[in-house]
């Protein structure tokens, strides 16, 4: 009688065997397709699957027929085209497979392992989408983080961060960023006459559209005065709060604010807090000061 064979091989030879499997799984799978073109930043067209919006990213708009051009649009387009137009990729899936207008959500990863999504918001080319929760919001807020502390792709003032007309962030935003911290506030919205902000305005990329709906600021454009002119109470008491660091009164408290006041980096719970904006919502502003 000859003896029984062993049910399981060794394991060198499953080790071997195993970079082979990855590799004929990537081919065979059935969301390994080529990509096809490239819609705008966050959104492509993949053989087999049709238009595909990454998963945790916005980029700024360049297709949308109502809407201007948004700064750093092209050159976030023109990224993502380099990375994946013309190449095989894997679809990574979460807990929803369409969006409303019927677009395929998706991570998107190339076959040498680059995760695509990621690498838009690490380089500066997108933000990370956190409106919805999604399986690596925190590694997106993260790489926000760094990128923002790094002045990379549109987060620089110049260089990379240069838009398609030549103009770099810092001057784009300059118009409305009174504080000169990158960013609008609804207060120097409301001062500026522009709240409330939809996308598609030239300042909607540089503030926080916390839940998603394309509108910021929806109520700063009532009741900021009242028709005597007078500042409404909850304004004044807003402006009030932040006065011990708001030096220049906007109602807002700066990183520059904060650091000339030794309170920053500011984290949640501090009175500070309420004032400044969290744009990677981790509880902590101004984490690199």
């Amino acid at each position: 009688m000859p003896p029984e064979r062993d049910p399981c091989p060794p394991r060198r030879l499953l080790a071997g065997l195993l970079p082979l499997v990855a590799v004929l799984g990537f081919a065979g799978s059935a969301s390994g397709q080529v990509v096809e073109r490239v819609v705008d930043g966050d959104t492509i067209v993949v053989r087999g699957v049709g238009s595909v919006r990454l998963i945790g990213v916005d980029t700024p708009e360049t297709v949308d027929p109502r809407r201007p051009v948004q700064f750093f649009g092209r050159e976030a387009s023109a990224f993502t085209r380099r990375m994946v137009e013309g190449r095989r990729v894997r679809l990574e899936y979460d807990q929803e497979r369409t969006d409303r207008y019927g677009r395929t959500l998706a991570y998107v990863w190339l076959e040498d392992g680059t995760h695509v999504n990621a690498e838009i918001i690490r380089q500066g080319y997108g933000f990370a989408y956190t409106s919805f929760p999604f399986r690596y919001m925190e590694d997106f807020r993260r790489y926000q983080r760094e990128a923002r502390l790094a002045e990379v792709g549109l987060w620089g003032a110049e260089g990379d961060g240069a838009g398609a007309d030549g103009r770099s962030a810092s001057a784009e935003v300059s118009r409305w960023d009174d504080n000169r911290n990158g960013i609008v506030s609804c207060a120097e919205a409301t001062a500026h006459g522009i709240a409330p902000v939809r996308r598609g305005h030239p300042a909607y990329p540089f503030m926080n559209d916390r839940d998603g709906d394309g509108v910021v600021c929806e109520s700063a454009g009532r009741g900021a005065r009242t028709g005597s002119g007078a500042r409404s109470t909850s304004s004044s008491r807003r402006a009030g709060g932040a006065s011990r660091w708001d030096d220049n009164g906007n109602g807002r408290v700066s990183c520059a604010e904060a650091r000339r006041h030794g309170i920053a980096p500011v984290r949640r719970g501090h009175p500070a807090y309420p004032f400044m904006n969290d744009r990677d919502g981790d509880g902590v502003v101004c984490e690199g000061d």
